[in-house]
């Protein structure tokens, strides 16, 4: 699953607005414009202030994609490997010297 921006940039195709207007008008930095064009997360505040600039709504900025791998999956936890319960056991059929 992930992230594509393409209804984003189609809006602002079908506006007939540039980025950069964009990104000023929303007080938005370079980066994360970076990060809309190469469709990388953007944090929810940078898609509130997007649809406020816009007068749109969330999914005429970006749609998930699935099927596109772009999150990695979490590791499961392996747990360390136990001393078995045998080993702690003293063996007692050892003698002992004194």
């Amino acid at each position: 699953m992930g992230i594509s921006y393409k209804p984003f940039h189609h809006l602002l195709i079908e506006k007939n607005l540039k980025m950069k207007e964009v990104m000023e008008r929303a007080k938005i930095s370079p980066p994360t414009i970076v990060k809309l064009s190469r469709n990388d997360y953007v944090g929810l505040r940078v898609i509130e202030k997007l649809c406020g600039v816009l007068d749109c709504k969330p999914e005429q900025i970006f749609e998930i994609v699935i099927g596109h791998d772009t999150v990695t999956p979490i590791k499961k936890r392996i747990p360390k490997e136990q001393p078995s319960p045998s080993s702690k056991i003293p063996d007692i059929t050892k003698k002992e010297k004194h």
